[in-house]
C-alpha cells in the first residue's frame, strides 16, 4: 500500500467560512503565544516581524524569531524589508525550515523605524515594488505569498490599499490582511469599515479583515459588512486567549458569543504553561541559533519577554492592576511564580468581574 500523502495545512483563504487569524505583533506572535492561541480556536497565525535582510544574511536573531513549537497552528512568516532581493534570499531560508504555511509581505507597519529604511508603510505608496517583491519571494519559493497592509496613509488622503492588493496579485500573492486604519492612526481609533469594503469589494483575491476586534459581534461586523473572507485579532489577544476562543466560536456560529470569565485557577494555570512554553521555545533558540549577544542571563530574557503578557492575563480584575508598577522588577521564574501566587491569592480576584 502506498504511504499517504502529507497533509497540506490549512490556508485561511481557502476556508468555506470564515476563520479567525491572529494578526503579526512584534514581540508578542512568538510560538508559545502561536500554540495558545491555536488551542483557542486561532486556525492561522503570523510570526512576529522579521528583517528579511538580516534573514537573508542567517543573523542568528531574526533567525530565533522563527522558532516553532509542535502543536502551532498553521503559521505566515511575517518579514518587512524593501529590497526584493533581501526577501528572495530570506524566502529561501523560510521555506528551508519546513514549519510555515506562507511568506507575509509587511506593508502596513507605521512605526518610524520601519518606515526610515522604506519597508512597512512606506511601501504602500509603492505599489510595484511591492509587486517585485512579491516575485522575488514566488521566483525563490513554493510557498504562498500574502501581504499585510493598512487602508491608506490618513482618512483625508486617498486609498492606497487598491493599488497595493492589484500589484500584490500582479505578483502571485494568494490573498491579503487589511488593517482597516490608516497609517496616521497607529493602532488606535475607529476603524473605518465603510472603506474597507470598498477596498475588498474591488479587490482581485481574498481579504482578511483586522481592526478594533474586541469581541466575537466585532468580528462578525467586521467580516460580515465588508465581505472578508476571515477576521484578524491582534493586540485584545495578548494574554486573552478566552477572547480568542469566543470570537472564533461566533465565527464559526455565526452569532455572538460571548467571552466566557475563567476562574483563577484556570487562569494560573495557563499561564504556568504558558511560562514553560516560553521556556522550552527559548531552550530551542538557544540550542539551534546561539550566536546571539547579550549581557542578560536566559533566565532574564525569559522574564522581560513574559512579564507584560502577565498583567495582561489579570487586566480588568479587581485587585490585580497594582502589579503593573511592579513589572520591571521581575528579572527570573522565581520572581513571577511569586507575583502570580500573590495575585491569585487577592480576595477579589475570587469572582473575576464580567
Amino acid at each position: 500500500m502506498d504511504a499517504a500523502a502529507p497533509s497540506l495545512p490549512l490556508l485561511w483563504w481557502t476556508a468555506s467560512s470564515p476563520t479567525l487569524l491572529v494578526a503579526p505583533m512584534a514581540e508578542f506572535t512568538d510560538a508559545p503565544m502561536r500554540l495558545v492561541a491555536g488551542r483557542f480556536g486561532a486556525a492561522f497565525c503570523h510570526t512576529e516581524m522579521v528583517n528579511a535582510r538580516a534573514l537573508a544574511d542567517g543573523v542568528h536573531a531574526s533567525l530565533r524569531l522563527l522558532a516553532t513549537l509542535p502543536g502551532e497552528p498553521p503559521c505566515a512568516a511575517h518579514l518587512y524589508g524593501d529590497r526584493p532581493e533581501d526577501f528572495a534570499a530570506a524566502a529561501e531560508r523560510v521555506e528551508a525550515l519546513g514549519a510555515f504555511a506562507s511568506i507575509d509581505v509587511n506593508c502596513g507597519c507605521p512605526v518610524a523605524r520601519i518606515r526610515a529604511c522604506g519597508a512597512g508603510s512606506a511601501l504602500m505608496d509603492q505599489p510595484e515594488r511591492v509587486r517585485r517583491i512579491v516575485e522575488a519571494i514566488r521566483a525563490h519559493s513554493s510557498l504562498p505569498v500574502t501581504v499585510k497592509t493598512r487602508l491608506g496613509p490618513a482618512p483625508e488622503a486617498p486609498l492606497t490599499a487598491p493599488d497595493i492588493l492589484r500589484s500584490a496579485a500582479d505578483g502571485g500573492a494568494s490573498a491579503a490582511v487589511v488593517h482597516a486604519r490608516y497609517t496616521s492612526q497607529f493602532n488606535t481609533g475607529p476603524v473605518d469599515e465603510a472603506a474597507l469594503a470598498k477596498v475588498i469589494a474591488d479587490a482581485p483575491i481574498p481579504v482578511a479583515a483586522n481592526g478594533g476586534i474586541r469581541s466575537g459581534a466585532d468580528a462578525l461586523r467586521l467580516v460580515h459588512g465588508s465581505g472578508a473572507r476571515a477576521a484578524a485579532i491582534g493586540w485584545a489577544a495578548v494574554g486573552n486567549p478566552w477572547l480568542v476562543e469566543s470570537v472564533a466560536e461566533s465565527l464559526r456560529e455565526g452569532r455572538p458569543v460571548e467571552r466566557r470569565n475563567p476562574a483563577p485557577g484556570e487562569i494560573r494555570a495557563l499561564v504556568e504553561e504558558h511560562l514553560a512554553l516560553c521556556r522550552a521555545n527559548r531552550e530551542r533558540q538557544v540550542r539551534r541559533w546561539p550566536n546571539v549577544r547579550s549581557r542578560l542571563t536566559d533566565a532574564e530574557v525569559l522574564s522581560l519577554d513574559f512579564r507584560c503578557r502577565l498583567f495582561r492575563y489579570f487586566a480588568g480584575l479587581p485587585g490585580a492592576s497594582k502589579f503593573r508598577a511592579r513589572l520591571a522588577t521581575y528579572r527570573t521564574d522565581a520572581d513571577i511564580r511569586r507575583a502570580l501566587d500573590e495575585i491569585v491569592a487577592l480576595p477579589s480576584l475570587a469572582t473575576p468581574s464580567s
